[in-house]
């Protein structure tokens, strides 16, 4: 099986916090969740990859830290991976929070490794 590319957010300006769509997951074991900020005006943003426990439970899997400044972060997800990187699979069910404290215009890409 080949890789395979998702928009988690489409490149635009975001002034506030927002929450993905949920993705599932069928088959992949892992993700490099691409976070390309092109402007950081102020403050900071961090994006949070979390898996569903159930119909209203979220719980964290990683994050990118707290971006302050324009360029890409890449969150990597995957069985075996050493720090800093993620040793966990990616779950049936996941999507990605991002909290800003500050105005940011961004895209957001899901790298999902078989």
């Amino acid at each position: 099986m080949a890789n395979d590319r998702v928009t988690v957010f489409n490149p635009t300006a975001y002034p506030s916090n927002h929450i993905s769509e949920d993705f599932e997951n069928y088959d992949w074991k892992g993700v490099h969740l691409i976070a390309d900020v092109t402007v950081a005006t102020s403050g900071t943003v961090t994006f949070y990859l979390e898996g569903k426990a159930d119909a209203d439970t979220y719980y964290p899997i990683g994050d990118s830290g707290a971006i302050t400044a324009s360029g890409a972060t890449v969150v990597r997800v995957y069985p075996g991976l050493a720090s800093p990187n993620i040793n966990d699979v990616l779950p049936p069910i996941w999507r990605v929070r991002a909290v800003n404290a500050g105005e940011f215009e961004y895209g957001v890409y899901a790298e999902l490794v078989d």
